[in-house]
This record gives structure tokens, C-alpha cells and sequence, in this order.
């Protein structure tokens, strides 16, 4: 029989996220993209597990793509860049229902019948005559209102989860889309 002392010693791996240059802030017009620089730095020298990422916050219908993807164990300090593609304005704008700016048209066309009879025919000319000049007036204001709640604005904060065996850090950032 052997008795005696071991002595186990675990070293706990954990890294650094630090966002490059003054870029934490970017304003984009819609349809262009932002780019984002960060570097991680492991606390012992190397990355002992690989680290993977994970972005959440993006505007609708923007993607993300990380440079690299991922970081390998063994990997030193690494410059990661995150590249935010916005939707494109006009893609956003076609969107919009078609139903709402032809509706007081379909409406008028369907009371066009009633001109014809003849004890309606004077009455009914100067209705139709007022709701085609309506229902034009309201195609023009119907198309002209969307626009501008689309191209306002917005602030998205961004953030990237990197994630190295059981250490997760986040680090945000903040999009403006024009």
C-alpha cells in the first residue's frame, strides 16, 4: 500500500475581447454594409479549446459574416472582423401591400354599373365622378405616406458572443441604418 499527497492543479483558460481602432459606432445607409474590428487575446499565451462566435441584435433581413468564423486551440491573440450587410431600402419598401393603394379604385369600378340605370344616371355620374377623383387623390397620398417611416433612422446594438470552453465573453456594438 501507497499513500501519499497528489496535488491537482487546473488552470482555467480565459481571453480578452477588446474592440480595435474607434469603430464601435457606425453609421450606414441602408443596403450598405459596416464592418467591425475586435481582437481576443487568450490570458495563458494560446487558446487551449477553439473559440466559436455568435452575433444577435441585427437589423431585419441583415446578415453577419465573421473573419474568421472561428479561432483554432493553439490560435495566439486574433483581429476578428465582423461584417454587418444591411437590407437594401428598396427591398424593405416592396414589402408594402399592393391591396390598400388600388382599393378605392375597385371600389369606384364596381359602382360603375349604376351609371346605366336611368333614374340614377344623373345622380350616379356625380358620385363616380367624386370617387375616382377621391380614389385618385388617395392612391397619391396612400403611395406617398410608407416612405418616410421606412428611411427613418434606427440604432441596433449588436452583439458578439465568443464563446472558448466554458468562457463566454460579449462585446457590442452599435448600427445605425439611414
Amino acid at each position: 500500500t501507497v499513500t501519499g499527497t497528489v496535488s491537482v492543479t487546473t488552470i482555467q483558460s480565459d481571453f480578452t475581447i477588446a474592440v480595435s481602432g474607434s469603430n464601435s459606432t457606425q453609421t450606414v445607409t441602408a443596403g450598405d454594409s459596416a464592418k467591425y474590428n475586435f481582437t481576443l487575446t487568450p490570458d495563458s499565451g494560446s487558446f487551449p479549446n477553439a473559440v466559436t462566435f455568435s452575433v444577435s441584435g441585427l437589423p431585419s433581413g441583415a446578415t453577419a459574416t465573421l473573419s474568421p468564423s472561428s479561432i483554432a486551440s493553439g490560435s495566439a491573440a486574433t483581429t476578428v472582423t465582423l461584417t454587418v450587410q444591411t437590407a437594401s431600402a428598396s427591398a424593405r419598401l416592396e414589402q408594402r401591400s399592393l391591396t390598400g393603394r388600388y382599393a378605392p379604385m375597385a371600389l369606384a369600378l364596381l359602382l360603375l354599373p349604376l351609371v346605366n340605370t336611368r333614374r340614377m344616371r344623373k345622380q350616379a355620374r356625380r358620385w363616380l365622378a367624386l370617387l375616382l377623383v377621391l380614389g385618385g387623390a388617395s392612391i397619391f397620398v396612400t403611395g406617398c405616406s410608407g416612405e418616410h417611416s421606412v428611411l427613418q433612422q434606427k440604432s441596433y446594438t449588436v452583439t458578439v458572443t465568443s464563446t472558448s470552453g466554458s468562457s463566454q465573453h460579449t462585446t457590442t456594438f452599435t448600427l445605425v441604418v439611414q
